[in-house]
């Protein structure tokens, strides 16, 4: 997975790695980004509700990050 901060779009190589297949995330469509680290995955939780609904129909609000689950990426 590969995450990119707030830059403009025009400034930012999307294409190398959507040529690759990576899943990309943004700050411009899940604001703020948290990956718990404390267990055996990784899990993505992001601030904006709507982006996470997109990506997961069963995401919740975490009172612990403070932000909603997306998936867990590794």
């Amino acid at each position: 997975m590969t995450f990119f901060g707030n830059a403009s779009s025009e400034h930012l190589a999307y294409s190398a790695w959507s040529n690759r297949g990576l899943p990309i995330v943004t700050n411009n469509q899940a604001n703020c980004m948290i990956v718990d680290t404390s267990n055996d995955t990784l899990s993505l939780y992001v601030t904006h509700k709507a982006y996470a609904e997109k990506r997961n129909a069963y995401t919740y609000f975490s009172s612990e990050h403070q932000a909603y689950y997306c998936e867990n990426i590794a």
